[in-house]
């Protein structure tokens, strides 16, 4: 069997993975159609997984957790980072940030050794219900806190960065969101590990999760470059964008995630 697959060609092997197993699949009409063939991100698999990864993240068993997945070693982002440390120079070295779909802390727990010399944290995390609830009996303290919607945060808090990390694709509707935080003219803005396609209009796929993360299926977007920054710029300046060594494959498209940084209009 290995001696066949030797002669099996690059693309063929590529279409079969697209098919058959774990990527992102399809172009479906709107999120109910896509979610009735998920299992949804709502599944307790995941959530599980998440929790006692993330324990071993808060208790310095691991240098962090992201996806369910634990790492021995450090490996900052420093994009983010940089966003990060910008943010709190301008804001009288204090630091508030609202991370949209931020699990149970993955990126704080990366990047909290780093974030040692600000003189105020608090990382706020808009979630589902259900890890809201791990995350509040489990991992709050004083500076993670733990909100079940946008509006619940912005009662208690006054973010001066929004962060999107590999989570606005995995929204309803991510339009809408955008609208609703615009609303608060949160002076900068970061979205990372999203891929976007060089297309008009934006295309609504289903991702199936590889085992090694847990066995799930959730809808994913695959939103237009064009059609997001004319959407953001009409509200935000673009200060930079990026693009990660983390590639994906969108049936026969080759796509790296990207990152963008943005500054509220004055």
């Amino acid at each position: 069997m290995n001696s066949i697959k030797q002669f099996i060609p690059p693309i063929l092997k590529r279409i079969a993975k697209y098919k058959f197993s774990e990527g992102w699949h399809g172009d479906y009409k709107n999120w109910e159609e896509a979610k009735k063939v998920t299992t949804g991100y709502e599944a307790n698999t995941i959530i599980d997984r998440v929790r006692i990864s993330a324990l071993k993240a808060k208790n310095g068993e691991v240098a962090y957790e992201q996806s369910a997945l634990t790492f021995e070693k450090s490996n900052v982002n420093f994009q983010i980072l940089s966003g990060l440390l910008y943010a709190a120079l301008r804001n009288h070295n204090q630091l508030v940030v609202l991370d949209y779909g931020g699990s149970l802390g993955s990126v704080y727990y990366q990047l909290k050794p780093f974030l040692q010399g600000i003189s105020m944290i608090r990382w706020c995390i808009v979630e589902q219900a259900q890890f809201v609830d791990v995350g509040k009996k489990e991992f709050e303290d004083e500076e993670l806190h733990f909100f079940k919607s946008l509006e619940e945060c912005m009662e208690e808090y006054e973010p001066n960065l929004v962060l999107f990390s590999s989570s606005l694709q995995y929204l309803p509707d991510p339009y809408k969101t955008l609208e609703n935080l615009f609303n608060f003219e949160i002076p900068y803005f970061l979205i990372d590990r999203t891929a976007f396609i060089e297309k008009d209009s934006d295309r609504l796929t289903v991702q199936k999760v590889p085992p090694a993360y847990y066995d799930a299926s959730y809808p994913c977007w695959f939103l237009s470059k064009s059609k997001f920054l004319r959407f953001m710029t009409q509200h935000y300046l673009l200060l930079g964008e990026y693009q990660t060594e983390i590639y994906l494959q969108l049936g026969l498209e080759h796509l790296r995630y990207e990152g963008m940084w943005f500054e509220w209009k004055r």
